[in-house]
């Protein structure tokens, strides 16, 4: 079974630099056009195989209820739907940034706390559409971005967090929308819950995020975000969803964005000063001349 730190938690996490640095050395060398066809198709099939894991174990047992999770059900998902179309777009926008960012996230978060795959065989058809959807959002914006094809901006980086906003609203429409319909059958208690159908930290911190929580997020949050003003929970802790967590995120996203795109930025850096060590030393020679 996949448990945290056990063979098969690492033997994945390798896997996925495996594939990074095979498709990068395999491709760095080819045309702009192939590189976009193979990471368009890698984007597709992962689009495909979100849908095709109704017809599978454990999701087709749980037909129609399981379907819901087709649908905008986590960051993961929500990316997982719109990467390929994006990628379809050729010149540069923000749309590339907030992409390049959300899969760089989910990617590596999902490897670090692989939470549908803990507990379960590590060959099964689910663990392994896990870890591929997964791999694949990770990779697919690092080789973009790698093999030259988009420079994340980050001038963009609160674009970029206004997005990531909307899809969290986007994501909360769509567990009120399934709620409706039957999808969850969930109490008004439940569905504010932090510790219930919480993937995304809309509702708040889950249990388990906690110890991270106290240190790095109570101290920034105001107390009327974490009151329950209108008696929902009855007593139980409450988070306003989506606000709770916009001032720490004000510092950690651009953190994380800076983090992620230091490829590009110490490249430019590293490039100009270079460039200016040569405008200086030529400078020299005409002055000596």
């Amino acid at each position: 079974m996949v448990k945290l730190f056990n063979l098969y938690y690492f033997l994945f996490i390798f896997i996925a630099i495996d594939i990074l640095l095979i498709l990068y050395f395999v491709l760095r060398k080819k045309s702009e056009k192939t590189k976009r066809v193979v990471l368009i198709a890698i984007a597709f099939s992962n689009f495909a195989l979100h849908f095709l894991k109704l017809a599978f174990p454990p999701h087709l047992g749980g037909l129609p209820y399981s379907a819901t999770g087709i649908t905008f059900l986590n960051i993961c998902a929500g990316t997982t739907l719109l990467m390929p179309w994006i990628y379809l777009i050729k010149k540069h926008n923000v749309l590339h940034d907030y992409i390049f960012f959300m899969g760089c996230c989910g990617g590596i978060a999902a490897l670090v706390y692989p939470s549908e795959a803990l507990n379960h065989a590590p060959f099964i058809f689910n663990t392994l559409r896990f870890y591929y959807c997964h791999i694949s959002i990770l990779i697919i914006p690092l080789l973009a971005m790698f093999l030259g094809l988009y420079r994340p901006k980050f001038k963009n980086v609160w674009a970029v967090m206004g997005l990531w906003y909307a899809h969290l609203g986007l994501i909360m429409l769509n567990d009120a929308f399934l709620n409706g319909v039957g999808g969850f059958n969930m109490t008004i208690q439940q569905f504010f819950d932090h510790d219930f159908r919480n993937a995304s930290f809309i509702y708040g911190p889950p249990p388990d995020f906690m110890p991270v929580y106290n240190i790095m997020f109570d101290p920034f949050i105001p107390n009327f975000l974490k009151t329950d003003i209108f008696g929902i929970m009855s007593g139980g802790p409450f988070w306003f969803p989506l606000l709770w967590m916009f001032i720490p995120m004000c510092f950690y996203i651009p953190l994380a964005y800076a983090i992620l795109t230091s490829p590009v930025w110490v490249k430019e850096l590293l490039k100009k000063k270079r460039e200016i060590k040569a405008d200086a030393a030529l400078e020299e020679i005409k002055r000596k001349a």
